[in-house]
């Protein structure tokens, strides 16, 4: 991760991989509690309302709760970070690659996607505004295994190891 997110480098993500955070199993403490207004998802949930940017939460946790690849833990800000590193990757923002795979797969309306704040980062762990039909023909694609009308569009197998718990 910190070969493309080099400023998380020292944090508790040095040494996890992006396969790591693709199963959210980067060994990285953690709380994705929605009722405790301490826990790590409520705070960035505060920051998300206040406009301020996501990044500087997830980026300076220093605390592991295990060694990277051994224990999957749900995490709504391992997801966002999929997202920034997909926008540090192709330098376009995570709704235009949203639009741009969904356009493949037929989907007919254009999502939309909330940003961190002004300007920030997509909100990739959530904020996804896209029709109920929409949603349906996404999760063809996956059952599918990323396949549309004959064509590969995801590396076979792929959505199977990434949902695989460690």
């Amino acid at each position: 991760m910190t070969q493309y997110l080099p400023e998380m480098k020292g944090g508790a993500y040095e040494g996890v991989t992006i396969r790591n955070v693709l199963q959210m199993a980067s060994g990285v403490k953690w709380d994705e509690t929605y009722t405790d207004p301490k826990s790590d998802r409520q705070n960035c949930w505060k920051r998300k309302l206040a406009l301020k940017p996501l990044n500087s939460v997830l980026y300076d946790i220093t605390e592991k709760s295990c060694s990277p690849g051994s224990i999957w833990n749900y995490s709504t800000g391992e997801s966002f970070l999929v997202g920034a590193l997909l926008e540090r990757v192709t330098g376009k923002p995570l709704g235009l690659i949203y639009r741009r795979l969904c356009g493949r797969i037929g989907n007919g309306k254009d999502a939309t996607w909330w940003t961190e704040s002004p300007g920030g980062l997509g909100l990739s762990g959530s904020g996804l505004g896209a029709t109920l039909r929409d949603y349906a023909r996404f999760g063809s694609f996956v059952l599918d295994d990323g396949v549309v009308d004959g064509k590969r569009l995801v590396p076979e197998g792929w959505f199977r190891e990434a949902a695989a718990r460690t």
